[in-house]
């Protein structure tokens, strides 16, 4: 796992699921990064411009909507981890150490 794909899993990590949930957390995870790494590709400056901002949170909790085992985790639990993710990625993007896919 790269360093970006393992900070998303520690970040949508839950404890107490079953090894196939983890799994499935771990691959939502690497997508997740990958799909992300290719719309931010065509966003220069995303964190710049509020509607931009609002597109890359929308993508991602529809990602994770998508992606994330239920159960076990609950609709509060998926619009938590997006808030941190999404967090993540725009702390990560204003210094310069997000990798979008070129």
């Amino acid at each position: 796992m790269s360093e970006d794909e393992l900070a998303l899993f520690d970040l949508l990590r839950k404890e107490n699921i079953s090894k196939a949930d983890r799994e499935r957390v771990k691959q939502a995870g690497k997508e997740l990064l990958s799909s992300l790494q290719k719309v931010l590709s065509s966003m220069p400056n995303w964190t710049k411009n509020a509607k931009t901002q609002a597109d890359v949170k929308i993508f991602i909790l529809d990602k994770l909507y998508t992606s994330l085992p239920r159960p076990p985790f609950t609709d509060q639990e998926t619009d938590q981890s997006a808030e941190r993710l999404y967090d993540f990625v725009w702390q990560r993007s204003e210094s310069g150490l997000f990798k979008a896919a070129a």
